[in-house]
Formats: C-alpha cells, sequence, structure tokens
C-alpha cells in the first residue's frame, strides 16, 4: 500500500484521522491492513482479538509519549507489544 493510500485509510477509519498523521510522524504510523493484522496477536490462539486502528512503532521515549498523549485525548485504547511471544493475549489488539 503506497503511503499516500495509508493516509486515506487512517482519515476513513477515524473521525480525527487525518490529525493522527499529522501529530505522528508518517514513518511511525502502520495503518494497512496486513501490518495490522501481523500485529494485533500475540501466541495465544485461544484470546480474542480486536481490530486496531493502526500501529506505532515508536523508538525513543519521546515518542512514546506522544503517542499516548495523542490516543488518550482522542480517547482511543492502546495495547503496547514487545515480540508478540506471549502466551495470554495480552498484546493482541483491543478494537479501535
Amino acid at each position: 500500500m503506497l503511503k499516500g493510500e495509508d493516509d486515506r485509510v487512517l482519515a476513513e477509519a477515524h473521525p480525527r484521522g487525518i490529525e493522527i498523521q499529522q501529530r505522528l510522524p508518517d514513518a511511525r504510523v502502520l495503518t494497512d491492513p496486513q501490518s495490522i493484522s501481523r500485529l494485533s496477536a500475540d501466541e495465544a490462539e485461544w484470546a480474542p482479538v480486536g481490530e486496531a486502528l493502526a500501529v506505532v512503532r515508536a523508538t525513543t521515549r519521546e515518542q512514546v509519549i506522544d503517542a499516548v498523549r495523542l490516543a488518550a485525548e482522542l480517547g482511543l485504547p492502546i495495547v503496547s507489544r514487545g515480540a508478540g511471544t506471549g502466551l495470554s493475549g495480552g498484546a493482541n489488539a483491543t478494537d479501535g
């Protein structure tokens, strides 16, 4: 998916999608369905998996702070994720 298409997908998926793209640098925000699906669950096949709006690939403390602040302002859930090898469903996405 091209970056322009990614922007459109997020804009259509959330009323403030354009703002999300503007406030978080493009390189850190994944919105294509394949990436989201691949990163939405850990190894707990029995645990429910929601549909995430986007994936933020933060690499610094400041990027994490920015993402958490924005999610709080927009009322969006956050699920933290490590390697996704857990067996309890803790890294599974929730809707939003």
